[in-house]
C-alpha cells in the first residue's frame, strides 16, 4: 500500500506510546480504522493488545474484517458501527485511542473528542494523525483536531510528515489525567 510506511509509523508511534506508560495487555480504540492497515499492524506488533475499531460505514468494517480474519487475528479484535460521537462503551475503558485520516471528517468534533476522553481509562492517550485543521475546514468544514482544545488540557501538536515547511500530516496527542 502507497501508505504503508504511514501506518508501520504510527502503530510504532503507539507501541512507544504504550510502553512509556507501562501499559500491558493494552486495550485499543481505533476511531474510523477504514480497510484495517493500522489495525493488523497493530496487532502484529502489540500481541498482548486487544484491539477495537468503530466505524459508521458498515462497508468499511466488512472489508477490515475480511483482512483481520486472512491474517488470523480477529481472537484479539472486535469491530462496531457507531459514531464517534455516541461510542457504545462504558467509562474507563480503553488504555489508548488512535485515528488517523478521520477527525476532519467529523460533524461534531467536540463531541467525538469527549467521547474519546470518557472511554479512555485514568492516564490513557489518543494520538490523533491528520490534516492540518486548515484542510479539514476546506474539504468538510469541520474543526478537526481543533475540537480537542474543549475536551483535553494541553493538546500537544507536532508535524508528523510535512513537505519542506509545511505539515502534511499532524499528530496530536491527548492525554486524561490518571
Amino acid at each position: 500500500a502507497v501508505l504503508g510506511g504511514y501506518y508501520d509509523d504510527i502503530a510504532a508511534d503507539c507501541a512507544t506510546t504504550l510502553d512509556a506508560a507501562g501499559v500491558q495487555g493494552p486495550s485499543i480504540l481505533e476511531i474510523g480504522p477504514g480497510p484495517g492497515h493500522l489495525a493488523e499492524r497493530l496487532l502484529d506488533l502489540l500481541p498482548s493488545a486487544r484491539w477495537t475499531g468503530i466505524d459508521i460505514d458498515p462497508s468499511m468494517l466488512e472489508t477490515a474484517g475480511a483482512k483481520l480474519r486472512r491474517r488470523a487475528l480477529t481472537d484479539r479484535a472486535t469491530l462496531v458501527e457507531a459514531d464517534v460521537a455516541a461510542l457504545p462503551f462504558a467509562d474507563d475503558t480503553f488504555d489508548l485511542a488512535v485515528t488517523s485520516f478521520s477527525a476532519h471528517h467529523w460533524p461534531d468534533p467536540g463531541a467525538g473528542f469527549a467521547e474519546i476522553r470518557r472511554v479512555l481509562r485514568p492516564g490513557g492517550v489518543a494520538l490523533v494523525f491528520d490534516f492540518p485543521v486548515a484542510w479539514g475546514r476546506f474539504e468538510t468544514g469541520s474543526t478537526g483536531t481543533d475540537g480537542a482544545h474543549a475536551v483535553f488540557e494541553a493538546p500537544q501538536t507536532s508535524r508528523f510528515r510535512g513537505i519542506g515547511p509545511w505539515a502534511v500530516v499532524r499528530r496530536v496527542e491527548l492525554a486524561k489525567p490518571g
